[in-house]
C-alpha cells in the first residue's frame, strides 16, 4: 500500500510505480522504496556489510524517490519527512567522496552518490579501494 493513500493511489503515483516496475521486472511501490531507503540508512549507520553493487542498487532507489518527490506535490507531502530522516541518518554515517560511487556521471544534486560509509565490511572497502574512493 502506498503511504497515505489507503483508499486510492493517485494516478501520478500509479504511473511512476508502473514505470519502475517495468524497469525492475518486479513490482516496485513508493512505500517499498521509502521503507527500503529507511532500512538502508540504518544498515549504513550500523556499518554496511554488502559490496558496491548492492550499495549502488540502494542509491538507485534514492534516485527513484527523488524522481517521485520532484514530480508530485502529493508524493512530497506524504513521504518527504520519512525520506529526510533517512537522508540525515545516511549523511551522518557517511563521508564525502571526490567522485560519484563507481564513477558514474551523475549530477552533484544527487548527493547520495558522492558519499561512502564511515564503516563498511571488507567487500565494500575493497571495492571502493579499487576505485580510489577509500
Amino acid at each position: 500500500m502506498t503511504p497515505g493513500f489507503e483508499n486510492s493511489v493517485p494516478e501520478e503515483i500509479k504511473a511512476l510505480e508502473q514505470h519502475w516496475s517495468g524497469r525492475a521486472r518486479h513490482r516496485v511501490t513508493l512505500e517499498g522504496l521509502v521503507s527500503a531507503w529507511e532500512a538502508f540508512s540504518l544498515d549504513v549507520a550500523a556499518g554496511y556489510r554488502a559490496g558496491v553493487y548492492d550499495y549502488t542498487n540502494e542509491l538507485s532507489r534514492r534516485d527513484m524517490l527523488a524522481q517521485a518527490i520532484d514530480t508530485s506535490q502529493t508524493v512530497r507531502s506524504q513521504v518527504a519527512a520519512r525520506v529526510e530522516v533517512a537522508d540525515a541518518r545516511l549523511q551522518a554515517a557517511t563521508v564525502p567522496t571526490e567522485a560519484a560511487i563507481q564513477h558514474l556521471h551523475v549530477d552533484r544534486v544527487r548527493w547520495w552518490w558522492f558519499r561512502r560509509p564511515l564503516s563498511a565490511g571488507r567487500e565494500l572497502v575493497d571495492d571502493l579501494k579499487r576505485e580510489g574512493q577509500w
